[in-house]
């Protein structure tokens, strides 16, 4: 019997634009809080073990904060997807930096109510997060 090769689904411009800013935004943050997991603290995370874990994820409707820089830290492989997460002590530890009237307003915001991303809209946190980035490298290199 001859097998038949799957044909491999190709990508849509929204899904490379989305990529490319979940990249960008992942390489702020691990600019921005280093290579240390926020949830259990391993040190010297890279590669597939270098997550952008969400404190207020897409799953719990949390879509207006999927880009937001403040609910993006760096999480290990064993956290995020192991752990979920590690909801409860990443909530302990966004307390304790943040202050609970910043983690209630990140959940207010996650109540918003938001229409759909264009892609200028997407274009324009990439540009967003292109600044950030020269910003903190021009901070730190003077």
């Amino acid at each position: 019997m001859k097998r038949t090769k799957l044909k491999r689904k190709s990508r849509t411009e929204m899904a490379i634009i989305k990529e490319k800013l979940m990249k960008i935004a992942k390489e702020y943050i691990k600019l921005r809080d280093g290579n240390a997991c926020w949830t259990c603290e391993a040190k010297g995370l890279k590669g597939s073990n270098f997550h952008g874990g969400h404190f207020i994820p897409d799953a719990s409707g949390g879509i207006a904060l999927r880009y937001h820089e403040d609910n993006i830290h760096p999480q290990c492989f064993r956290c995020n997807m192991h752990l979920g997460g590690n909801g409860a002590e990443y909530y302990r530890k966004m307390v304790k930096e943040y202050g609970q009237e910043f983690v209630d307003e990140l959940f207010r915001i996650k109540n918003q109510v938001i229409e759909k991303w264009s892609k200028q809209d997407h274009l324009d946190m990439i540009e967003y997060y292109k600044y950030k980035i020269n910003k903190l490298q021009d901070e730190r290199t003077n």
